[in-house]
């Protein structure tokens, strides 16, 4: 679509500021998400795929925005946030591809926002309360995948966000772990 490669036009171009391109990586996310809604009729991993692109698009804006307390900021929150929870709803726990996106960004010097982070992990939090042994263990390998992704990220001692993001994964490893025991033992 012409929308996403205007947006891709201004991410090339060295003339912009942070701010400009972090409307852009909004304005991004925003056209893939209704992408995704427009066309029903792709397969479930196709509109997931769409979908952690526009996540992706989100947290880029949020990381260019940097650490500003503006109106926009709060925006690409609540925007980022409707695309994880269509995201969950669409891939119904298959999240890697989520996940894994997410590590490649820290292959640039691309840092995760902080609060971002928090976003990001809160909704994996959400997918262990089921009582599906068999989700929560696909899930778990899922999780462990991630945090293996992320150690191996070059200088992600340096990387706040990231470090954020590898802790509470490993508090929801610690989770699954204690909830599968509890559904072991039932």
């Amino acid at each position: 679509p012409k929308a996403v490669k205007i947006c891709e036009y201004f991410f090339e171009g060295s003339g912009f500021s942070n701010r400009q391109k972090s409307e852009f990586y909004s304005k991004l996310g925003d056209c893939l998400g209704s992408i995704s809604k427009s066309q029903q009729a792709e397969s479930q991993e196709a509109r997931a795929n769409r979908l952690s692109d526009a996540v992706i698009a989100y947290l880029e804006a949020l990381f260019l925005i940097g650490d500003t307390n503006d109106t926009d900021k709060g925006r690409s929150f609540e925007w980022l946030e409707r695309a994880i929870a269509n995201l969950f709803q669409v891939s119904r726990s298959d999240f890697s591809t989520y996940l894994r996106a997410i590590e490649t960004l820290g292959q640039d010097s691309f840092d995760l926002d902080l609060d971002a982070g928090k976003v990001v992990s809160r909704t994996l939090t959400q997918v262990t309360n089921t009582s599906d042994a068999f989700a929560l263990r696909k899930v778990r390998r899922i999780v462990r995948g991630s945090i293996g992704g992320i150690r191996r990220i070059s200088g992600v001692k340096d990387r706040p966000g990231f470090i954020v993001l590898h802790a509470n994964l490993e508090d929801i490893l610690l989770g699954i772990e204690k909830r599968l025991i509890q559904l072991d033992s039932a």
